[in-house]
């Protein structure tokens, strides 16, 4: 089996398991504002049955029961994921709107970059264009705010 395979799987799957804290978290923090509140709780929602998906396609692979070619050789870097694990774990009561809000913008677009990259490499693989799709329209939600608690939209490009 192709450990390399594997690897960018699990890192998907990390990335669902912060993404369900991260906002169930937010969810709670912004619980004043009912368009936030009700979005980032339906996503953190969505992100249980992605990770049952990604379990799912895990054990395929393990199983060679997926039609995907084994000896493929990707890399695919995880700096900025540890950089953005890191950065959902800070959020509490006192963090700012605007920090918390540009975390959940990068979580989506680096989670849309995976995804993206996991197709291109397995264009087998079904039920990953619903995750992007779901995550673009969150990532429009999220600029609209952030564009409302912060004055720094331009500098960076949350426009």
């Amino acid at each position: 089996m192709n450990e390399q395979i594997l690897n960018i799987f699990e890192l998907a799957l990390k990335l669902e398991d912060v993404g369900i804290n991260f906002f169930s978290g937010l969810s709670r923090k912004f619980h004043k504002n009912i368009d936030l509140k009700q979005n980032f709780e339906i996503y953190a929602k969505s992100k249980i049955s992605t990770k049952k998906l990604l379990n799912d396609i895990v054990n395929k692979i393990k199983s060679h029961s997926i039609n995907i070619n084994y000896n493929i050789d990707i890399e695919y870097s995880h700096e900025q994921f540890d950089l953005l694990f890191d950065a959902t774990d800070v959020v509490g009561e006192y963090s700012m709107h605007s920090d918390v809000l540009k975390t959940a913008f990068n979580y989506l677009r680096l989670s849309n970059n995976l995804y993206n990259f996991i197709i291109q490499q397995f264009d087998t693989i079904e039920g990953l264009e619903k995750i992007i799709e779901s995550n673009k329209e969150l990532l429009e939600i999220v600029k609209k705010h952030i564009n409302i608690y912060t004055e720094e939209v331009k500098f960076y490009g949350y426009e």
